[in-house]
């Protein structure tokens, strides 16, 4: 019945590669030894990936969070004609 239990691993293990990697990342911004303290990882020195970048850029294009009042008469007309011609397209098919 020994033979079952298994040994409580460490948490995640990184491939030597990622390891390096880490080095590598470590030596360039300037800190010593590798990313795995927590201390020597700083929340401000991560930019995000090409998702966030993405999503911080599309939520700028259309304006997220941009509620200043009343909409503009232009906002009112394009959103009427974007419902007419989804009515009329509707229509069409059927």
């Amino acid at each position: 019945m020994a033979q079952g239990k298994k040994k409580r691993s460490k948490g995640r293990q990184k491939s030597k590669a990622a390891q390096e990697t880490a080095q590598l990342k470590a030596e360039q911004s300037g800190t010593a030894g590798t990313l795995d303290s927590k201390s020597s990882a700083t929340p401000t020195a991560y930019k995000g990936g090409m998702m966030s970048s993405m999503r911080g850029g599309f939520q700028s294009a259309v304006g997220q969070g941009d509620t200043k009042g009343k909409p503009s008469l232009l906002n009112n007309v394009i959103w009427i004609a974007l419902i007419a011609a989804a009515v009329f397209l509707l229509v069409k098919q059927f």
